[in-house]
């Protein structure tokens, strides 16, 4: 009896050995899966060529945006010439208008 009882405590400690190491091994895969999925890296050819396209179309719209910068500062300083031209004419105009008013009396 002493020697299947040693039997059975040998036979428990060894699958409790085993359960403890295959819960480990199951830990280690797991996380290992689990960073690698969240590490970032793009590795599928999908995605790559979506992160491509999209890395094109954010350039595209960085351009644009800095091209239409460039047109509203060209339109801000045009208009900055216009309007003392238009003060000028309007002042020319009334100057005008104040000799014929003169030349009728």
């Amino acid at each position: 009896m002493n020697n299947a009882s040693t039997s059975l405590t040998i036979i428990y400690t060894l699958v409790s050995i085993a359960l403890v190491a295959g819960g480990f091994f199951a830990a280690t895969v797991t996380y290992f899966i689990r960073r690698r999925v969240t590490t970032g890296k793009i590795s599928t050819s999908d995605a790559d060529v979506l992160w491509q396209q999209s890395e094109a179309m954010r350039n595209t719209l960085q351009k644009e945006k800095e091209l239409a910068e460039n047109q509203r500062d060209k339109m801000i300083q045009v208009n900055g010439q216009i309007l003392p031209m238009l003060e000028n004419i309007n002042s020319s105009l009334v100057k005008i208008g104040e000799a014929l008013d003169k030349g009728e009396e």
